[in-house]
C-alpha cells in the first residue's frame, strides 16, 4: 500500500466514550459530539429541569439519565456506564461538579455536600480505572477551598489551573479546573477573545444609556448598576438584568442571550423548554471555549499501544 499521497491509509481514529457526571444542561458536553472519535454515551444529573435541557441536545433514548451521584450509588452508576462502554474501550469522565454547593454567590452554600461530591467522583474514577483500558477525566467548579483543596488531596497527580474568564469572555469570573495528566490545562490560560457586554450584544448606547447588574438577589437586589461598556459581573442562576437609564425600563437577559454571552452552544430552535431551567443551565455551565478546548484535546489523544 502506498505510504504517501493519494491512496495513503488514513490513521485509525481511537474511539472514546464520553460520560458526563453532574452534567447540568449539557452545554459543556455537547462540544464532544463535534469532535471526530468522541461519542457522548451517558449524561447524569439529579435535577429534572436540568435533564430536560440536556435532552434538548441529546434526545436519543437512554443518553440522559436520572441519578443522584453519591457514594452509595456508585455500584449502580458503574453498572450503567458498563452497559454503554466497551470493556476494553476509552472512557472519558466529564464532571461539572455542582457549583451551588460552594459558590460565594449562593446565600446557603453546602461545603460539606461539595466535598462529598468530589469524594464520590474520586471513587468513580478509581473504579473506572480498574475496569477500563484507558480513563481520562476533567472536572470544573468555582474557586473555593471545598473543591480545590479536596481535589488536590485526592488527585495529587492531576493537572490544575485557575482560569480568569475575563481574559476571553464577556464575563468576569474565575473557575478552577482539574484534569487527568493527559490534558494540558495551560491551554485554557491562553484562551483569548474578551469583549464588553455592549460589543457582545451589539447594543447602541445612543438609545440608552444602558446599565447592567447581576440578578442574583432578584428585583430588589442591592447590587450596583454597572456600565455595559465593560464585562458582565459574575452570573448566577438569576442571570443578568439590563436597564435603560433614559426610559427606566428593566429586563432580564433571557437564556439564549446568556448562552451567547458565554459562547455556549445554542439550544435547538425547535424545542420549547422551561425558560427558568434554561437560564439556570446556562448560568452553571462553563464557557464554550473551555468546552471546545478540552474536547479538541481529547479527540487528539491516542493509545500508546495503538
Amino acid at each position: 500500500m502506498p505510504m504517501g499521497g493519494e491512496g495513503s491509509a488514513r490513521p485509525k481514529v481511537t474511539r472514546k466514550s464520553v460520560v458526563g457526571l453532574f452534567c447540568g444542561g449539557a452545554f459543556h458536553d455537547v462540544a464532544f459530539t463535534r469532535v471526530d472519535g468522541c461519542k457522548v454515551v451517558r449524561l447524569y444529573d439529579w435535577e429534572l429541569r436540568m435533564r430536560k435541557v440536556a435532552r434538548s441536545f441529546f434526545p436519543e433514548e437512554g443518553v440522559v439519565r436520572d441519578m443522584d451521584i453519591r457514594a452509595e450509588n456508585v455500584g449502580v452508576l458503574e453498572a450503567d456506564i458498563g452497559s454503554a462502554v466497551p470493556a476494553d474501550g476509552w472512557l472519558h469522565l466529564n464532571a461539572g461538579l455542582p457549583c451551588q454547593d460552594g459558590s460565594k454567590a449562593n446565600r446557603r452554600p453546602h461545603p460539606a455536600r461539595l466535598r462529598e461530591h468530589v469524594a464520590t467522583f474520586f471513587i468513580v474514577v478509581q473504579r473506572m480505572r480498574e475496569k477500563y483500558r484507558k480513563v481520562t477525566w476533567f472536572a470544573e467548579n468555582v474557586v473555593c477551598a471545598e473543591f480545590v483543596d479536596t481535589m488536590k488531596v485526592l488527585f495529587p497527580e492531576a493537572e490544575f489551573a485557575v482560569v480568569n474568564h475575563a481574559s476571553f469572555s464577556a464575563e468576569k469570573r474565575k473557575r478552577a479546573y482539574f484534569a487527568s495528566a493527559e490534558f494540558d490545562l495551560t491551554a485554557l490560560t491562553r484562551l483569548t477573545g474578551t469583549c464588553t457586554v455592549a460589543e457582545f450584544f451589539d447594543i447602541d448606547q445612543g438609545f440608552g444609556p444602558y446599565l447592567m447588574r447581576s440578578g442574583s438577589s432578584g428585583s430588589k437586589s442591592n447590587c450596583a448598576w454597572l456600565s455595559i461598556d465593560q464585562q458582565a459581573p459574575t452570573l448566577t442562576s438569576n442571570g443578568l438584568i439590563m436597564r435603560n437609564e433614559r426610559t427606566g425600563a428593566e429586563w432580564r437577559v433571557p437564556s439564549d442571550d446568556m448562552a451567547k454571552l458565554r459562547s455556549l452552544a445554542a439550544l435547538p430552535k425547535s424545542t420549547t423548554a422551561d425558560v427558568t431551567a434554561r437560564r439556570c443551565a446556562v448560568a452553571r455551565a462553563v464557557d464554550g471555549k473551555v468546552s471546545r478546548e478540552i474536547a479538541r484535546q481529547l479527540g487528539a489523544m491516542h493509545h500508546d499501544d495503538a
